[in-house]
């Protein structure tokens, strides 16, 4: 069996397994073991006009104050955002310091290098005609450390199955209302940090 397939299986048997709290961690883990990185961000969200408005993020090796940043940043990073956009299900492999070489672009540099990412990939399922989904973005601090078109292919595959496991996750781990036996009825839903309803 394939590298490839082998992390497939074992992202399944983690969905089963794994409490909902810790599953992205390990789920990341198991990627890492395909592609090295240092940080990561893994979020479902929409599209706007004002750019992405985050729905969820779960961040790997990043401090939390980065989301402040990264939302003060949500301007400077349309390029990025545009391009994984206009290509769904695709990744996009690039390197900041090249990426960001303008003056106009000192802000944005400067935030990728406080936080190191110096060398990306990014994925998403979001579309202008689907703006709902999620995203993953790998982060390496050293600037001469690429990401590689190999790294991207498996990125690519293994996507639909990371958000499917996480979803398998989600459901085997909610927790009954009521014992079986009770006669207590009720619905459960999950909601935005706002009370938005997904």
């Amino acid at each position: 069996m394939d590298a490839l397939s082998t992390l497939i299986l074992e992202l399944y048997r983690a969905a089963k397994e794994t409490p909902v709290d810790e599953f992205q961690e390990l789920a990341l883990a198991l990627v890492r073991a395909q592609t090295s990185f240092q940080t990561a961000m893994w979020g479902t969200g929409e599209l706007t006009g004002a750019g992405v408005i985050a729905h969820s993020v779960h961040l790997h090796n990043e401090p939390s104050e980065w989301l402040t940043d990264w939302a003060a940043s949500n301007r400077s990073n349309a390029i990025i955002i545009d391009t994984v956009v206009a290509n769904p299900d695709r990744t996009f492999i690039y390197n900041t310091p090249t990426l960001f070489n303008t003056p106009d672009d000192a802000i944005m540099l400067d935030y990728t290098r406080r936080y190191g990412h110096l060398n990306n990939m990014t994925i998403t399922t979001a579309s202008k005609s689907h703006p709902h989904g999620q995203w993953l973005s790998l982060y390496r601090a050293d600037k001469h450390d690429h990401f590689g078109q190999a790294d991207g292919r498996m990125l690519e595959q293994v996507m639909p199955h990371l958000i499917e496991a996480l979803e398998i996750n989600r459901l085997l781990g909610q927790v009954p209302l009521a014992h079986a036996d009770s006669d207590m009825k009720g619905a459960r839903a999950l909601a935005r940090t706002d009370g938005t309803l997904y």
